[in-house]
């Protein structure tokens, strides 16, 4: 099972063989402590940094292999990138054997909200709780709920989520078309 990950595999663009991190243990520390104190992410041992790492890597996957700009390097690589033929949304180009610091980036901030108890970092934010007032639009599925104070966060909050998604949104495409941030 994916919980007993005890190692990270890092690719470093020449497709590795059952990579599963963009990120060193060390890499992901030295960011955390270059962006400021995150207490819970120091007080975790490397044994759970390296779960969170894992878990993150796999919603990155799960979430936008699909939808990063590019075409995969080889059919067999375990991993998005490297990628052949990408240009970020700004114009710049990714270099075929490069990772890149969205990537990289990403992942670790989808590592410091993951929770053990999510599980599944992508998981839908589920809570328990009355229910204050509930908005649901069927054409284009629109849902916004509201609860009574006292909910419990079953996972990932929705601005959590979409705080990170803005970390690869320079080499995303949507349905085939760049996404150019505004």
């Amino acid at each position: 099972m994916f919980d007993l990950v005890e190692t990270l595999i890092v690719e470093d663009g020449t497709i590795v063989a059952n990579a599963n991190s963009y990120v060193t243990l060390e890499q992901a520390n030295n960011y955390v402590a270059n962006e400021g104190a995150n207490p819970t992410w120091d007080a975790l041992d490397d044994s759970d940094k390296i779960k969170r790492l894992y878990q993150a890597q796999r919603y990155i996957e799960q979430k936008y292999s699909d939808k990063f700009v590019g075409f995969f390097s080889d059919n067999s690589q375990p991993l998005s990138f490297p990628r052949t033929g990408a240009v970020k949304n700004d114009g710049r180009t990714i270099g075929e054997t490069e990772i890149p610091v969205e990537c990289k980036v990403a992942q670790v901030e989808f590592a410091l909200v993951w929770t053990p108890n999510d599980k599944k970092l992508y998981k839908t934010n589920q809570r328990s709780g009355n229910v204050k007032r509930e908005y649901k639009k069927v054409d284009v599925i629109t849902t916004d709920t509201e609860y009574f104070n006292g909910g419990d966060n079953g996972g990932t909050s929705k601005q959590d989520r979409e705080k990170l998604n803005l970390a690869l949104k320079n080499i995303l495409e949507y349905n085939g078309m760049r996404l150019y941030a505004v």
